[in-house]
């Protein structure tokens, strides 16, 4: 939280005018020195706020970053860095791997570690963090597309809002009982997906109609 430290300061706003028509003004008598200005102070609390990462909604940068981590990863886990591999987020955050090599496993476990127990300034966290970033940032723009389609539909046919609100609430938590998958390797750019309970891969704004 911010610590304020409030002074009084001569007013900055024009006064009322005065019977003669004249602005009434309030400024410090010469020689009289007016009071310092407002002082902020920032907590430790703060601190930490202004630290913060800012939130990123573009999952391509999220998949960018995970790119670049997993490099790293594999470089460590001495896994060739062309090798094909899929990643799976579950709306609860578990990473699973799908990858022809011994140390998937490996790779797995190390994606999902006892609380506590990760370091903030490691690859494989990059990664980990990078991954559920794609798939929540994924999430919302489905629920932002389903929730505008819906605003603009009801602003055309104001007599069905209730039933085009129903519809944008079922998309919203469809969207977030979905899982996210990212496909890295083989030469190709990382691409990701949202998968249906049907194991249907769809786009962030794919599939969504309105009701008729």
């Amino acid at each position: 939280m911010l610590d304020v430290v409030k002074q009084s300061t001569p007013p900055i706003f024009p006064q009322p005018l005065s019977s003669t028509g004249k602005e009434d003004k309030q400024y410090p008598e010469p020689g009289h020195n007016p009071p310092p200005a407002t002082a902020v102070s920032i907590s430790r609390g703060g601190q930490l706020l202004a630290e913060f990462p800012p939130l990123i909604l573009d999952s391509g940068t999220h998949l960018k970053n995970a790119n670049e981590a997993l490099k790293q990863v594999m470089a460590d886990l001495g896994i060739p860095g062309d090798t094909p591999v899929e990643f799976e987020v579950s709306p609860s955050g578990k990473v699973s791997v799908d990858m022809d090599h011994e140390k998937a496993a490996e790779l797995e476990r190390a994606l999902n570690p006892e609380p506590g127990s990760e370091s903030s300034r490691s690859a494989i966290f990059e990664l980990r963090n990078s991954l559920v970033g794609a798939s929540v940032s994924t999430v919302i723009q489905r629920i932002v597309s389903a929730a505008s389609m819906a605003q603009c539909a009801a602003d055309k046919n104001p007599a069905h809002l209730e039933q085009y609100y129903a519809w944008a609430k079922t998309m919203a938590d469809e969207s977030k009982s979905m899982s996210f998958r990212a496909s890295f390797g083989g030469g190709l750019e990382p691409v990701g997906a949202l998968v249906t309970l049907a194991g249907k891969t769809i786009g962030a704004s794919e599939g969504l109609s309105l009701p008729a």
